[in-house]
């Protein structure tokens, strides 16, 4: 359905550019000027409906794979713990899937750096 109605309004418009080929020297200015105008109007709003589906689309994609994401963290969790991993990386993301709180550092990090900081406002 999304297919057939973007492919429909893409054929409107090439109808409408070609028209506007054909006429443009038959057109007076001011007529020209409108059929322009309307061919960009027309190009406006299929690109915001183009946007307008693929963000619907990516929306149901997400959410149709979530859930699937969701148990795999679990699994990937329930691995990690048993095995003794610190870290579960996503290949295909190169993101963390789940870690060892013990290997959280921020902490220390913020404690360090407000010591630098502290020691630079000093000098």
């Amino acid at each position: 359905k999304i297919k057939r109605d973007l492919e429909q309004r893409q054929q409107e418009l090439d109808k409408l550019k070609e028209e506007l080929r054909k006429q443009s020297l038959m057109l007076s200015l001011e007529a020209q000027r409108d059929k322009e105008k309307e061919y960009e109007r027309k190009l406006r709003d299929f690109r915001d409906l183009y946007q307008d589906y693929k963000e619907e689309m990516e929306r149901e994609q997400y959410e149709a794979v979530r859930p699937i994401f969701q148990d795999i963290q679990e699994i990937a969790e329930k691995i990690r713990k048993k095995e003794g991993y610190s870290v579960v990386f996503d290949k295909n993301t190169s993101g963390v899937v789940c870690y060892s709180p013990v290997i959280d550092i921020t902490e220390k990090v913020i404690k360090l750096y407000d010591k630098e900081w502290s020691n630079k406002q000093k000098k």
